[in-house]
């Protein structure tokens, strides 16, 4: 058979290659145009390893509600890159986020999140998700990732108040959740949550015993002792409460610190310190301990 120009394909089924594309029609019927395939998919990726991570979140219940506390810091890899970055949001006005892990991946849950908080005011129903129905929710996305092999990299505290009622759970990248009293993550799940639980097991594990200087005081402390044990973590912090009052989120201040723990007693010279002062600037580009 016969084709008018011999770089135009035959009847359907038949082939020839025309400038290195296929055609699988006379082109000469159709305002001869060539087809063009679509451009060859390229690989789908995952995150394999979280990059700029934040570390520890702590929350507790007392009598008023809910606390949760961490740092502002963001370490890459072990350089502590950036140092006034909030990793406690609001959601509406009765729920706390906060996150530790990979911080793109705690603003994309963040961002899924606001999303239906808008899906709800758009409704004008008078209605919104209490703070446990969040936690259901997130735990389904952070789960729905973890089967795509795509898991959003970082753990999640839950804190919330309605009802008259306190809130408090956390769900991870495996979108294992729970509930509790005193709840922390990263190495304060190792380093605070001891404390914590101490505390609470003076005041019978009744968080309506425990007042809101308290609460404070304890979350200090321990922050305070991840700074000193957690190389990953800082002495500038927030503090978030949300109560029947509403939300509350302080703007960052730092903790004091004592570093005469680390003295050196050497034969005829005594209490030298490991660690001269501590700056923690966050526009200080130096180490954060200058050591002598």
């Amino acid at each position: 058979m016969q084709f008018p120009n011999p770089g135009y394909g035959g009847p359907t089924g038949s082939q020839s290659l025309f400038n290195g594309q296929f055609s699988w029609f006379d082109h000469s019927k159709f305002g001869d145009q060539v087809y063009k395939p679509q451009p060859q998919l390229k690989p789908k990726k995952q995150t394999k390893d979280p990059i700029v991570r934040g570390t520890s979140i702590l929350g507790i219940k007392y009598k008023d509600g809910v606390m949760l506390a961490g740092d502002t810091l963001l370490s890459y890899g072990s350089l502590a890159r950036f140092r006034d970055i909030q990793r406690i949001r609001a959601v509406g006005n009765e729920t706390l986020i906060g996150g530790s892990g990979e911080y793109s991946d705690y603003t994309e849950v963040m961002r899924i999140l606001q999303e239906q908080q808008v899906q709800d005011e758009i409704k004008e129903d008078g209605t919104t998700l209490p703070p446990w129905a969040i936690h259901s929710y997130l735990t389904r996305i952070l789960y729905q990732a973890r089967n795509k092999f795509d898991p959003l990299w970082g753990e999640y505290v839950i804190g919330g108040f309605r009802d008259g009622k306190s809130y408090l759970g956390v769900a991870d990248l495996h979108g294992t959740a729970y509930q509790d009293t005193t709840i922390a993550t990263g190495f304060g799940n190792h380093l605070a949550r001891p404390l914590l639980r101490d505390f609470f097991s003076t005041k019978n594990n009744d968080p309506s015993q425990v007042t809101y200087e308290e609460a404070k005081t304890l979350l200090e402390t321990c922050l305070k002792v991840l700074f000193y044990r957690d190389a990953r973590a800082l002495n500038r912090i927030q503090i978030a409460t949300v109560t029947a009052e509403g939300i509350k989120i302080s703007e960052p201040y730092e903790l004091p610190t004592d570093w005469t723990s680390g003295m050196i007693n050497y034969p005829g010279i005594k209490n030298i310190p490991m660690v001269q002062n501590v700056n923690t600037d966050p526009n200080n580009n130096n180490n954060n301990l200058v050591r002598i």
